[in-house]
């Protein structure tokens, strides 16, 4: 009996190391396709900037910059059904950490009509956005209030 427990302990203790050097190794490749996104986006391919990008979320599904980087990209080729669906993903994972991007992310919403959302949103996160962002904030909230 003593020897199982010390199997299974080490067994345990095993798989354990063995995930954290996984997942190690997963967010170091990940990391990796988005640097490699970045040179991509620089030299204005982006398309293997998006392909890059989406290896790199397979690969570390909590890689947050990969998120908000491929919704720039949607956002800057003017795909903004895409660039929502990224960016709606990143809140549910870190709403916290959103702040500079709503903006962005409300203008999404307004550019394909959704003028109530874009407007709730711009309500929801007002205290997180950043400062230099104020006058652009209450541009968009002019805009959908009008609309």
């Amino acid at each position: 009996m003593k020897n199982r427990l010390v199997l299974f302990l080490w067994f345990f203790s095993l798989s354990f190391t063995m995930t954290s050097t996984l997942h190690a190794q997963n967010e170091n490749a990940a990391r990796k396709l988005m640097d490699k996104a970045a040179v991509a986006f620089e030299a204005q391919n982006f398309e293997q900037c998006i392909q890059l990008l989406q290896s790199s979320i397979q690969k570390d599904t909590n890689l947050i910059d990969a998120y908000i980087t491929l919704f720039q990209v949607y956002s800057k080729i003017k795909q903004p059904r895409k660039a929502i669906d990224v960016f709606e993903n990143v809140l549910q994972k870190d709403a916290a950490n959103c702040g500079p991007y709503i903006l962005k992310y409300a203008t999404a919403l307004a550019s394909i009509g959704s003028y109530e959302k874009a407007l709730n949103t711009i309500n929801t996160f007002a205290q997180k956005t950043p400062a230099y962002q104020q006058q652009s904030i209450n541009d968009l909230i002019a805009i959908c209030q009008f609309a």
